[in-house]
């Protein structure tokens, strides 16, 4: 996830000792217009991503391991794209 937020634009300050993460926020904007992100296979990245792009006035592109590939996510992608074309 962090590296998909640095890839969209964002700051990001990870602070392993502390456990914890802290992203500059953007007022609902994403900084990049174009990106590839690769989720792996990280089920609440990939989730949490196509809602989050949608925000996004850019093209992107959205990928996962092999096994992501097998996981049952075309409705929440057919959902995205219905929101997109309106």
């Amino acid at each position: 996830m962090v590296t998909a937020l640095r890839a969209l634009g964002f700051e990001i300050d990870v602070d392993e000792a502390a456990r914890r993460i802290t992203v500059a926020g953007r007022d609902g904007e994403i900084p990049a217009k174009e990106a590839t992100l690769d989720a792996g296979g990280a089920g609440t990245a990939m989730r949490f991503l196509p809602g989050f792009l949608i925000l996004g006035r850019g093209r992107y592109r959205l990928d996962g391991n092999a096994r992501m590939r097998e996981r049952p996510i075309g409705a929440l992608i057919d959902s995205m794209r219905g929101l997109v074309s309106r």
